[in-house]
């Protein structure tokens, strides 16, 4: 409907997405780290967890840029059906990839996007770059000697600071449904 605001006319319109359904993507996961920033490479995550909860240590320790692969299959889309990809709870920053689609960059909440032209039925290539804050790799090389330490700044955080969840998180999933507008 039409609303008078303070003299600015505005449209609201109202969405609704009919027969709405949830596919999680669990995985596993393909998760690629620098080389020379990760003892680990490339390694492969049956679930989603923090960066900080891995098993290496360095790796745990992990600041910077790290992608995630994964191939997923989706029937084919109904009349008026659209996908989206919701990443959940991602520490910092993700820059997304459907089938070689570059989507937008997003570094707040909500990291949702609309897929809905980049999916295919069938076989389905998603890659996600997430980059988080440098702090655990400050705190990582405050326990190091200082010759074998990759990073600096003037106020570090100490050797016995908490390590912070990084990286994707999740759940990971695709929303699908018919959208109906008024």
């Amino acid at each position: 409907f039409i609303n008078q605001i303070e003299g600015v006319e505005k449209t609201i319109q109202q969405t609704t997405i009919r027969d709405l359904k949830m596919t999680p993507i669990d995985g596993p996961w393909s998760l690629e780290f620098p080389a020379r920033w990760s003892n680990e490479g490339t390694i492969r995550i049956g679930r989603l967890q923090p960066w900080n909860e891995l098993t290496d240590e360095e790796t745990r320790s992990f600041s910077g840029s790290a992608t995630y692969r994964w191939t997923f299959d989706i029937p084919p889309a109904k009349a008026l059906e659209r996908r989206l990809l919701d990443l959940g709870d991602v520490r910092d920053i993700a820059e997304v990839t459907v089938n070689g689609h570059k989507l937008s960059t997003k570094w707040a909440p909500p990291f949702r996007w609309d897929v809905s032209q980049q999916t295919v039925a069938g076989k389905n290539q998603i890659e996600i770059k997430v980059t988080n804050t440098w702090h655990n790799r400050l705190v990582y090389d405050a326990s190091l000697p200082t010759a074998d330490r990759k990073t600096w700044t003037y106020h570090a955080p100490a050797k016995d600071k908490p390590l912070i969840p990084s990286g994707l998180i999740g759940p990971v999933t695709i929303q699908s449904g018919a959208l109906i507008t008024y």
